[in-house]
């Protein structure tokens, strides 16, 4: 699984998560992941009424990156142009369409929108000020080296404090999502967690800092056939050098991927359905072909009987000159004899 680093993220208490994200979105991932995630930042800001020179502010990006991004999602229909065509009105505010606002609300944990199962996610962010009244240290567990887990819930999610003898983090774990877009699925689950940061920062007077992503989030099929065989008859985890495998995820036997797995998996039936097309293109081309060059085949053979036909006519034309030309020498050498008797 790569390292990523998806949002460097300045929290502090009344100001929204999505604050001054950082450039390097993404460290390992595709550029396609990077310019989603940049995508659904600038959507959720537009949903918040922002403009786009306070768009590039938040995001912490040039004008012009943004405004491209802007023109971009206009031209794929997701924003449209509040102001005036032609007009340098300033500032320039966007609105969101019927296809943006079916987007984000994608977002939602409890619907079901796709086979594969996004889990195992947290990212890990460091207390920069803290308030010892959220989780306090003494209900926690002891864990090696001097380490104190406090396990608690906020908002239906999972959050650990980590407190070491130097430093303390939190840790926070996304619910479970339904989905058949990966990078979606990681987008939504990452602001989702990033948004629950600045709520703890907002109600409990305290400061993050974006560390890192925790642990390796997986994706599970739990209607793979072979998962499911292998359970019932093993009853074993398998994992594999990348990362995937089979396991008993939720309790039900699923085949796990990475992220990069999972992308490449939900495209195996769009790409056997492409494949099947091109090849039904091929073989109505193949055919056409076929049918163009038995037409030519059969033109062919017409004019080389036409030929041939010609061939023997002159061959007979040739024999029947060969014969007269003989006749004609035949009475020449006889009427030299008769002349030279005389």
């Amino acid at each position: 699984m790569h390292s990523f680093k998806i949002l460097r993220v300045h929290l502090e208490k009344g100001k929204p998560s999505i604050d001054r994200m950082s450039s390097d979105l993404t460290n390992g991932m595709s550029n396609r992941a990077h310019v989603f995630f940049t995508w659904v930042a600038i959507l959720q800001l537009v949903e918040r009424g922002e403009y786009a020179a306070a768009i590039a502010k938040h995001l912490n990006k040039p004008r012009q990156l943004v405004g491209y991004h802007l023109q971009k999602l206009v031209n794929w229909g997701y924003l449209e142009r509040l102001c005036a065509e032609g007009k340098r009105s300033y500032p320039v505010f966007y609105g969101l369409t019927a296809k943006a606002q079916s987007l984000l609300q994608e977002r939602s944990n409890g619907e079901r929108t796709g086979r594969l199962r996004f889990h195992h996610y947290a990212l890990k962010y460091r207390i920069v000020r803290d308030n010892p009244e959220f989780l306090p240290i003494h209900q926690g567990k002891p864990l090696k080296n001097g380490v104190i887990q406090v396990d608690g819930k906020v908002d239906g999610f999972s959050v650990k404090r980590i407190s070491s003898r130097s430093e303390q983090w939190l840790m926070l774990y996304s619910l479970p999502k339904f989905s058949d877009q990966p990078l979606q699925a990681m987008a939504f689950s990452t602001i989702e967690l990033d948004h629950l940061a600045s709520e703890i920062c907002r109600r409990h007077d305290m400061r993050l800092e974006f560390q890192s992503i925790a642990g390796k989030p997986h994706f599970g099929d739990p209607s793979d056939r072979f998962a499911k065989y292998w359970g019932e008859k093993y009853g074993c985890n398998v994992m594999t050098r990348d990362g995937s495998g089979i396991d008993a995820s939720e309790g039900d036997w699923e085949k796990e991927m990475t992220i990069d797995d999972a992308v490449a998996y939900v495209k195996q039936a769009r790409n056997v359905e492409n494949i099947s097309q091109k090849q039904d293109e091929d073989r109505e081309l193949f055919l056409q072909r076929l049918n163009a060059l038995e037409k030519d085949n059969v033109a062919l053979e017409q004019g080389m009987n036409r030929l041939t036909d010609a061939m023997i006519m002159n061959a007979t034309a040739a024999t029947a000159l060969a014969k007269s030309i003989d006749r004609l020498a035949r009475m020449l050498e006889t009427g030299r004899d008769a002349q030279a008797e005389i």
